[in-house]
């Protein structure tokens, strides 16, 4: 059995993915022994195989899947996996943390962003996701027995490095037959099915031929639908507000949530979104000046009677623009700290001290600063972001 100890050591991107997106739980085992890396199908109305196809596709979809992950999938035609070993006794939410750091390590140093987008959209609609020509989606359930807030903010992360004028997030859990315990189904995220289309990879051969065979009811991407974005305001509604909620009100929830999406703007800047989300994401406190100082004496308070706290990107947004938009990059400040590390506007020794403090504080953003500057050695680090102020 395939080891967690050798999974994190792979060098291949579309490995830590795999996992990452496609993990289920054995629901035969109470505890953490093993996970399992699953890719499930089903034959489709829309595109019929015999029996001799059927093992045609099996074998080739299997290989394809092995060797673009380097793990060794084995199954049946609708079920391919790989059994994960748990010898270092991780939780589910340590598997996940130390999965989502080797991604964003090896996804910055060896791919370019529309590779890296080309690699998400493998990862999690190859292996179990599913058509629909309907509503020209392609849908993929997030399931609910592993969806901790913990994994749901880092899958989120990571899916922001897709177009998001092109995503979904469909809460089955404000359905009426989730609430009367008629049918309880997974919340779907789902990306519109031609952009998925034009970016798939030869991986699962039925689902190419599924789609390429009805290629026809695939709507193309449309002036309209790339001027639509509301993904952002959806995360925010169902992370604070219905994920690992034991009592939902469906009828308010579903009021807000008609109300929220009246009001969001056509057209959003990605790096506003960004920021509104760490708003949300990120604990209010200052990581810059933490233990240091009282925050009454570095802020003030708002309206709302919180103190005010500035986003500020670690490294610095000037540096790299294409790579340093990332949640990951983002902390909160106080005015005093962020204004502080603006170039030449305070004592060198002054600013590395608060450099020092974030790396100390910001687990995300010490590793993102590790995985673009390819620096270990801490000291180096803190020499590495000084450099990058601006």
């Amino acid at each position: 059995m395939y080891k967690l100890s050798e999974l994190l050591q792979n060098k291949h991107l579309d490995s830590a993915l795999f996992a990452f997106f496609n993990t289920r739980l054995d629901r035969k085992i109470e505890s953490f022994e093993s996970f399992v890396i699953s890719s499930t199908y089903q034959l489709s109305k829309f595109y019929e195989i015999n029996e001799k196809e059927k093992l045609e596709f099996f074998i080739q979809t299997n290989k394809n899947l092995s060797k673009l992950s380097n793990l060794d999938f084995s199954g049946k035609f609708g079920k391919h996996e790989v059994r994960i070993k748990n010898d270092l006794n991780y939780t589910i939410d340590e598997y996940f943390n130390a999965l989502y750091k080797n991604i964003i390590f090896l996804g910055f140093n060896n791919y370019d962003s529309k590779e890296f987008e080309k690699a998400l959209l493998n990862a999690i609609f190859m292996l179990n996701g599913s058509p629909d020509f309907n509503r020209n989606l392609m849908a993929v359930d997030i399931c609910s027995n592993y969806c901790t807030k913990n994994y749901f903010s880092k899958y989120f992360k990571l899916i922001l490095h897709l177009n998001q004028n092109f995503l979904n997030l469909n809460f089955r859990e404000l359905q009426p037959q989730f609430t009367n315990n008629e049918r309880k189904r997974n919340m779907q995220f789902r990306v519109n099915l031609a952009y998925f289309y034009k970016n798939m990879q030869n991986l699962n051969i039925y689902k190419i031929k599924l789609l390429e065979s009805n290629k026809e009811k695939i709507k193309p991407l449309s002036q309209k639908e790339e001027s639509s974005n509301e993904i952002i305001k959806r995360f925010e509604f169902y992370n604070n507000l219905i994920l690992n909620k034991q009592a939902i009100n469906i009828d308010k929830l579903r009021e807000r949530l008609g109300f929220e999406k009246n009001n969001i703007e056509s057209k959003n800047v990605r790096n506003a979104n960004i920021i509104l989300l760490a708003r949300n994401l990120l604990k209010d406190e200052c990581v810059g000046c933490l233990h240091k100082y009282d925050i009454k004496d570095r802020s003030f308070k708002t309206r709302q009677g919180f103190y005010y706290l500035e986003i500020h990107h670690n490294v610095a947004f000037s540096f790299n623009k294409n790579l340093c938009d990332d949640i990951d990059n983002l902390v909160k400040l106080c005015p005093t700290c962020h204004k502080a590390l603006s170039k030449n506007r305070a004592d060198e020794n002054y600013q590395k001290e608060i450099i020092e403090s974030i790396l100390k504080h910001s687990s995300e953003a010490k590793d993102f600063a590790k995985a673009i500057s390819k620096i270990e050695n801490d000291d180096e680090l803190i020499e590495y972001i000084y450099e990058t102020l601006a």
